[in-house]
């Protein structure tokens, strides 16, 4: 089992989620050997119709590791301390993310427009008070990241292929 197969729960209300309180959702990893993937498992409404029957596939090997002095409290969408708390933590781990940065891409099929969606895991980011702090699933959709195909003029970056190292 990888660190990706949990049940993991979405508080922020996305454009490209279903529930915008909480959507619940398993990574369960298919495949064998060099050619492993994700694919989701959710109750019906949890997640919006994009995420239905897409594939995650992984990419990058380095750990995204949460930098902050301590772990963030638990979400709550009406503290604007710690709403600001999460939004500086996920820029500061999105500015630091590069190829090698361990995570899992789609593309999604949303009112007719295809989006490249990534999810990045922040390790040990929220404190947890049963023990080890926990990690935060971080949702990105849209590109615009500097290490991207797109910003690099469509050269190969690092591993020839735009997308990192494959584990």
């Amino acid at each position: 089992m990888t660190a990706w197969e949990t049940e993991w729960k979405l508080k922020m209300d996305l454009p490209l989620m279903g529930n915008p309180d909480v959507a619940r959702f398993k990574l369960v990893q298919q495949g064998s050997g060099n050619f492993k993937y994700y694919v989701i498992e959710h109750e019906p409404g949890e997640l919006g119709t994009p995420w239905k029957d897409c594939c995650l596939v992984p990419r990058g090997n380095k750990p995204l590791v949460y930098n902050g002095s301590k772990p963030l409290p638990p979400w709550d969408s009406n503290d604007a301390e710690i709403v600001e708390k999460y939004d500086a933590a996920i820029k500061s781990a999105l500015d630091r993310s590069s190829s090698a940065t361990n995570r899992l891409e789609t593309e999604l099929d949303f009112n007719g427009e295809k989006r490249w969606a990534v999810l990045f895991m922040l390790r040990e980011a929220i404190a947890n008070v049963a023990g080890a702090a926990k990690d935060l699933l971080i949702v990105h959709h849209g590109g615009g990241f500097k290490w991207s195909i797109a910003a690099a003029g469509a050269a190969p970056i690092e591993d020839g292929t735009g997308h990192g190292d494959s584990p």
